[in-house]
């Protein structure tokens, strides 16, 4: 749905300020009306739908006043050398956003008519992927014509496909020393660091520059002609050198971030000597060693330290400095240490912490800390053992799986309502029975105990954590009956309780309380009887015959799987009901009699496996209807009669029938009664890659990891970044549901967007003191 900006707005013709920004519904298919504002300072159309408005550009150029024009994320049409007419453009254009649109370099010659004026230039993101639908390009050299703006302070060309080197021109960008307001009182009409230049500006060289996600490669480049930066974002290219020590000589410089580069060599304390503002560093993904002594006493205080694949081999002994810090991300850092005390000691404030996928080892000492906020703690991929202490119970989220831990009891030390809403101990040397202790934790959503050595009863007081979205038991040595207190947990979207001991039949009360249910693993068990009829959710685990790797996402998974039990009986018709069933395996259980003759109602399934039941009758002609079956597996029951004909159950292998004496027709070389003979033809092989379109995610990582993500990729970095922070929630608040959300924001290019952005609107940027 949108709507259209009634065009009646140009009637108010001493109109200052005009800000429709981030309403997202919006759309323009002109902006004529726009010219007869001709007092408008500050024009702000963010996010609203421009597509059509071929007419902007001559637009802005009949506003003589314009100071500010925020055009971000609105679909612009691109320049045409129709559309680039300078006659009577703006003179007072200080600030220009034209970001997250699909501009090409053409751009860059309306921009230079704003020589005498501009500050602020924001051109990033007119190249990303998913916006990338047309044949515009925004790439190649930074040309030197840029150094021309004299006055630019501000310089955002990120997230593009630029390359080469930083024209000599840009060291033009400094020395201003006064903007005329025209006497006017603007405040309130402009960004914070723009309303502080008023009435005398003292710029005296850029202060911030972004050029992250582009192609620039070779040596960093030399910043010093800059002394005033404040803010430097380079993440995201191919710089492939060492970095000079000369970027510590910038003492007016808080942000720095150069992760996801080729950069190597050894970083030392020579690289810090004057960054005595410096408030976030992040070196990240680099192939860089941090040799730093023991004993140094950093300038600074760091509010996020973000050394993820930085070569440290110890915890590095500056960090117990750094008493001010949010975020701390030192995972995979060839650590090999035990965690020093003083880490807990400076890190209540902190509400991010990634130690992840090192080797560090040792037991973790029980604190008596409280923590500020709600901290995420990601612990995992360590070797780490002994026992859990309580007081890490008492965070946000927590992962702690991939460990050596062998002791969960002191969970039942914790009394008062606990925030954690994350807790992953799977993959770790849990044994004993799992602690009845769960009713502190109301705000559980994702709770992961899998592949451990736990054994006994499913607890009574899992049934209390009433708001759990995804509980994931799997591969341990569970005995007795799923306890029935797990009808409370109705929010459940995830049940996998698969390769135990559980027995008895499946529960009624699953098919009639979990309403919300979308995975369910019952896999390699000892339930026996027949499927109940309400039983008509959905179970994720084994996909195409391979058991999941849980190393990714795929979203919204909707199959039955309830494979290597002892259920009888029929197949329940209610079976075929379930029209957006993707996946369905019964396989190794004792189902009689036929096939479901309206199987062919699931129009949307891929991969079939009733193989090795006590099946009988012909196979259902409404099966040949199933377009998109890419994997089938009938063997070993006793299925007779003709194979129906149709181009997609003669698709596959003879191997996909065998073990059922009275089938006949192709693929089976055995032809039945009254057909010609034939020349058995091979079926096409598939293509692995093709197979797997649909690649199982898993069922935890299904929907736990992308709570993970949400956590760690996503709402961290959207904390940095107020454009992203608006586009990003009006995306959720429009999506169908939440894991499709997930999906969306996952995209591997998205989510490294967000990160590269995520300083950009820092603590700097909200606190601009231009000198």
């Amino acid at each position: 749905m949108s709507v259209e900006i009634p065009p009646q707005l140009g009637n108010l013709y001493s109109l200052e300020v005009l800000d429709l920004g981030y309403n997202y519904v919006l759309k323009m298919k002109t902006m004529g009306w726009v010219s007869h504002l001709s007092s408008l300072r500050l024009l702000s159309l963010s996010s609203t739908n421009m597509s059509q408005v071929t007419d902007w550009m001559q637009v802005v150029n009949k506003l003589p006043h314009l100071m500010n024009l925020q055009l971000h994320a609105c679909n612009l049409p691109n320049v045409t050398s129709s559309s680039l007419s300078l006659v009577n453009s703006s003179t007072s254009l200080a600030i220009l956003d034209l970001s997250f649109n699909q501009l090409s370099v053409s751009i860059y010659q309306w921009v230079f008519s704003f020589s005498r004026s501009l500050v602020h230039l924001d051109l990033s993101s007119n190249a990303l992927v998913y916006l990338s639908l047309s044949s515009n390009k925004f790439e190649g050299p930074i040309p030197e014509a840029l150094g021309n703006l004299t006055k630019l302070t501000y310089l955002d060309l990120g997230s593009n496909n630029l390359d080469g080197e930083l024209p000599n021109s840009l060291g033009n960008l400094c020395m201003l020393r006064e903007l005329s307001a025209g006497g006017n009182n603007l405040s309130g009409l402009l960004p914070f660091e723009l309303t502080q230049s008023f009435p005398r500006c003292t710029f005296n060289s850029l202060v911030f520059l972004g050029l992250e996600n582009n192609r620039f490669g070779g040596s960093l480049p030399n910043l010093t002609i800059f002394p005033s930066l404040k803010g430097v974002i380079l993440s995201g290219n191919q710089y492939n050198e060492t970095v000079p020590e000369t970027i510590g000589q910038l003492p007016q410089l808080e942000s720095l971030q150069l992760d996801g580069n080729s950069l190597e060599g050894v970083i030392t304390e020579a690289h810090f000597s004057k960054l005595t503002k410096l408030c976030s560093l992040d070196l990240s993904d680099n192939s860089l060693t941090l040799k730093i002594n023991d004993h140094w006493v950093p300038p600074f205080q760091l509010d996020s330290i973000l050394l993820r694949s930085c070569k440290l081999a110890q915890f590095p002994r500056w960090l117990q400095t750094q008493i001010k810090f949010s975020w701390l991300d030192i995972s995979n850092s060839e650590i090999s240490d035990s965690i020093p005390d003083w880490l807990w000691d400076i890190s209540p404030k902190c509400w991010m912490m990634d130690l992840s996928n090192n080797q560090i080892h040792g037991k973790i000492k029980s604190y008596s800390l409280e923590f500020q906020g709600l901290p995420m703690i990601d612990l995992s991929s360590n070797k780490l053992e002994g026992s859990i202490p309580s007081f890490l119970f008492n965070v946000g989220a927590l992962n702690l799986s991939t460990n050596r831990f062998s002791r969960l009891s002191s969970i039942c030390n914790v009394t008062n309502v606990s925030p954690l809403s994350f807790l992953d101990i799977s993959f770790n040397q849990l044994s004993g029975d799992i602690p009845d202790c769960w009713s502190p934790f109301k705000e559980l959503k994702v709770l992961s105990l899998a592949n451990n050595k736990l054994s006994g009863e499913i607890p009574i007081s899992i049934g209390s954590i009433t708001e759990i979205e995804t509980l994931h038991l799997g591969n341990n040595s569970l005995t007795k009956e799923l306890t029935s207190s797990m009808k409370n947990c109705t929010n459940l979207m995830a049940l996998g309780v698969e390769e135990n001991r559980l027995e008895g039949p499946i529960p009624t009360w699953i098919g009639e309380s979990l309403t919300e249910l979308i995975v369910l693993s019952l896999r390699s068990n000892h339930f026996s009887g027949s499927i109940p009829s309400q039983f008509s959710r959905k179970v994720e685990l084994v996909w195409k015959g391979k058991v999941s790797k849980f190393d990714k996402i795929l979203g919204l998974v909707k199959s039955i799987d309830l494979s290597s039990n002892k259920l009888s009986g029929e197949i329940p018709t209610e079976i075929t009901e379930l029209i957006q069933l993707v996946s369905l395996n019964l396989s190794r259980n004792k189902f009689i009699r036929r096939i479901p003759s309206e199987i062919g109602k699931l129009a949307l399934l891929d991969a079939l496996d009733l193989s090795n039941n006590l099946l009988s009758g012909g196979i259902p002609s409404s099966l040949t209807e199933v377009a998109r079956l890419n994997v089938l597996d009938l063997s070993n029951n006793s299925l007779s009669g003709k194979i129906p004909t149709g181009t997609q159950l003669q698709s596959f292998e003879a191997s996909s029938y065998a073990g059922n004496p009275e089938l006949c027709g192709a693929p089976l070389q055995k032809r039945c009664p009254g057909d010609e003979p034939t020349v058995s033809t091979a079926p096409a092989a598939r293509d692995e890659e093709d197979q797997d379109k649909f690649v199982t995610p898993g069922f935890y990582v299904t929907l736990g990891l992308g709570f993970v993500v949400g956590f760690w990729g996503v709402l961290g970095s959207l904390i940095f970044s107020k454009t992203w922070r608006y586009s990003y929630f009006n995306f959720v608040d429009d999506a169908n549901d939440w894991v499709y959300v997930m999906v969306a924001v996952n995209k591997a290019k998205l989510l490294r967007m967000i990160r590269k952005l995520k300083e950009r609107f820092c603590k700097w940027c909200g606190e601009y003191e231009f000198s």
